[in-house]
């Protein structure tokens, strides 16, 4: 079905008009609530006004090359936006650039091909659209310094996410300097931190002052639109439910000695020595799990309680398909020993299409590779985290895939499996900890946004 520009809510037309009057500003829009139409119909407005000629739209992969192109199709008023997805090898990616279409979609990592592309010649783009722009957080990547180059001198400059701070008010400063070179936030990530964080010593990480929040939202808050998905959408609601394990006590007695002593004893006594501190955590995190492997990816398996734990969530699901995050491959091949008929979300969207028919009983993805851009909603409503992820924007944007508009289950379940006295209950921890900081800078941007919307 076509839809009508009639059937935009009245906070999309309020985000359309604000990216026509700010120019470069920033889209903080919750999964679910329609960033890419807002988008796609200033662009569209924007050419029919003759204030732009062709946009660039940059995000990740899966986006570029399916969100995007569907959602042009999908409304009545920017069907007629031609797009060129310029993917593939950079001989291809070369003779893709060439077509002179209203839409070029390019991936994150093909940024700083890009700028080579262009250096010495004309940027042929009025308009660039950052889709997940938190890719874009860290200032020293080289896509974060191709994209300030290569968006210094355009008339628009939109960033869109619904994760801009998931690891806290640090990630904002690199967004916020395309849009405005430093102008809020400071002309040097330095000059950011001496200013609104305390110093960092002895390798700890840095604090942001007592009034840094407050601080930082006055100064940006002209620029950010900012939508949360419970205030404007009925959403089935959330039950987020902990399965504390009880790991075997020969097991914890292997966990707490490899914790304290940097030592795992494997199969046939042979040992494996955690190197660094962020090594230990990983095998740590797979001890959780149940299946350890060393440098040469020898398995030993631990234990099987969070496959049991897992086989009773898929049995209380009661017929509901289950949508699995894991951790690592050994949790896959795990899972399928149990599981045969568990699939893998890889390269091939027919499983997206097969799922949402409700055909997938249980469906297997990493967090990085389903965090974006997938509409996962219609296959089923329980999700499992059987390995959790340190990643804030990751877990976010993964149960984003399922509880999201369009879901048509009365609640969305998900379960957390969580080995007592392990690290998962940090990783659990610091993921609510993180949740609670974001959220609090949003539910403080989003009341500016309100007015806004009151005049849409």
């Amino acid at each position: 079905m076509t839809l009508l520009r009639s059937d935009l809510r009245n906070y999309q037309r309020a985000g359309v008009r604000f990216i026509k009057e700010k120019r470069k500003c920033a889209l903080f829009v919750d999964m679910g609530l329609g960033k890419t139409a807002i988008s796609l119909t200033a662009i569209a407005d924007l050419a029919a006004e003759m204030d732009i000629g062709r946009a660039l739209i940059v995000g990740p992969q899966r986006v570029v090359k399916k969100t995007w192109p569907d959602e042009v199709k999908n409304w009545s008023h920017t069907r007629k936006l031609t797009h060129t997805v310029i993917v593939g090898t950079p001989k291809k990616r070369r003779k893709l650039l060439q077509q002179p279409t209203d839409l070029h979609l390019v991936t994150c990592d093909s940024v700083h091909w890009l700028l080579e592309e262009f250096e010495g010649k004309d940027f042929p783009y009025d308009a660039i659209f950052i889709d997940e722009s938190s890719k874009f957080k860290h200032h020293g990547t080289h896509r974060s310094k191709a994209m300030r180059i290569l968006s210094k001198d355009v008339r628009y400059l939109v960033l869109l996410t619904g994760t801009p701070m998931a690891n806290g008010l640090q990630d904002l400063w690199a967004q916020i300097y395309l849009l405005d070179r430093g102008a809020r936030l400071g002309h040097r990530q330095k000059d950011f931190f001496d200013r609104w964080f305390n110093p960092a010593f002895n390798g700890e990480k840095r604090r942001p002052r007592r009034h840094a929040q407050t601080s930082i939202l006055r100064r940006i808050e002209d620029i950010c639109f900012t939508l949360k998905s419970e205030d404007y959408l009925e959403l089935p609601k959330r039950i987020d439910n902990l399965i504390e394990i009880d790991l075997p006590p020969k097991v914890m007695a292997q966990y707490k000695r490899f914790e304290r002593e940097f030592i795992l004893e494997m199969e046939d006594g042979a040992e494996l020595e955690a190197l660094s501190a962020s090594a230990l955590y990983q095998k740590l995190l797979q001890l959780a799990n149940g299946v350890v492997y060393d440098a040469e990816r020898n398995e030993t398996r631990f234990h099987e309680e969070k496959i049991e734990a897992l086989r009773e969530v898929i049995e209380e699901a009661n017929g509901d398909n289950v949508f699995v995050a894991y951790n690592f491959k050994s949790d896959v091949r795990a899972i399928k020993a149990a599981f045969p008929n568990a699939r893998l979300l890889g390269k091939d969207t027919t499983v997206i299409d097969e799922w949402n028919r409700g055909e997938i009983p249980l469906l297997l993805a990493h967090p990085q590779s389903a965090g974006h851009g997938l509409n996962l909603q219609f296959g089923g409503g329980t999700i499992a985290w059987y390995g959790l992820t340190w990643n804030l924007e990751n877990y976010l944007q993964f149960n984003k895939r399922i509880h999201r508009h369009g879901q048509t289950r009365k609640s969305v379940i998900i379960h957390h499996l969580i080995a007592r006295g392990t690290i998962d209950e940090t990783v659990m921890k610091a993921i609510r900890n993180k949740d609670s900081d974001q959220n609090a800078l949003l539910d403080a941007l989003k009341e500016k946004v309100r007015e806004i919307i009151q005049t849409a």
